[in-house]
């Protein structure tokens, strides 16, 4: 864990998963989502490496699974693997997809950045063609600047050579367990609970008959948000009014 977040600079896809931590219910929901797929990933892909990040999951291939030597064409033990990810992220459609490609450090900076696109554009476009949605696919290549093992050994620079792909919690599903309201796409559906501290000008006498005039006091809220314009609200005041 710490060589990974040890590189989450420059990384926009690492930064967004170990920065959007969401505490309180919201976070458990989120999390037990997560920890779901990615042990659902880890036992359906076999020869993949699975890392549960923050609010998100690096499934890390070696270009060696996807890739013949300096090729960017997915061979068919490659397409085989995809497709048991596939139906993963089919079963979670509420998280966006990153897919990064890396290098070691052989070759010139520029052969490598355009190696690494081109691979990271053919695992997306197999992904495509699967239907995983275009919107949810994010694609990069960052070529040999972003190294997660030492370039100085043969063996870590074969680990370099790798293709990552990120499970994001989309802001769907962030707004959705924190209650906040968003219109349903598809079949997902804005559903969540509501709570928070609010100051109310009160007039009356309360029940110990003390008499109220343009009186601040707090007050409580919860409630459920099932969708827009719906969101049902229950105060509870800390004072009784009399008339």
């Amino acid at each position: 864990m710490g060589a990974v977040i040890g590189k989450a600079s420059g990384n926009n896809a690492m930064g967004t998963i170990i920065g959007a931590a969401v505490g309180g219910t919201a976070g458990a929901v989120i999390g037990h989502k997560m920890d779901k797929q990615a042990e659902e990933i880890a036992k359906t892909v076999p020869d993949a490496k699975v890392l549960r990040v923050g609010e998100g999951i690096i499934v890390e291939f070696s270009s060696a699974v996807l890739f013949g030597f300096d090729q960017s064409a997915l061979s068919t033990d490659a397409k085989a693997s995809l497709d048991k990810l596939i139906k993963v992220m089919d079963a979670y459609p509420d998280t966006d997809i990153e897919i990064q490609g890396h290098t070691d450090s052989k070759g010139s900076l520029t052969y490598n950045q355009a190696l690494s696109e081109r691979r990271a554009n053919a695992v997306s476009g197999y992904l495509i063609s699967k239907n995983v949605a275009v919107d949810r696919l994010t694609v990069v290549g960052y070529g040999e600047t972003l190294p997660k093992y030492l370039n100085d050994t043969e063996d870590g620079r074969a680990q370099n050579r790798r293709v990552e792909i990120f499970s994001i919690a989309m802001i769907l599903m962030l707004t959705a367990s924190l209650g906040l309201a968003q219109i349903p796409v598809g079949q997902r559906t804005a559903f969540g609970v509501l709570g928070g501290v609010n100051l109310q000008n009160l007039n009356g006498k309360d029940f110990t008959g003390d008499k109220l005039e343009n009186d601040m006091i707090i007050g409580y809220h919860a409630g459920l948000n099932i969708q827009i314009p719906i969101a049902p609200e229950f105060y509870f005041q800390p004072k009784k009014l009399k008339t």
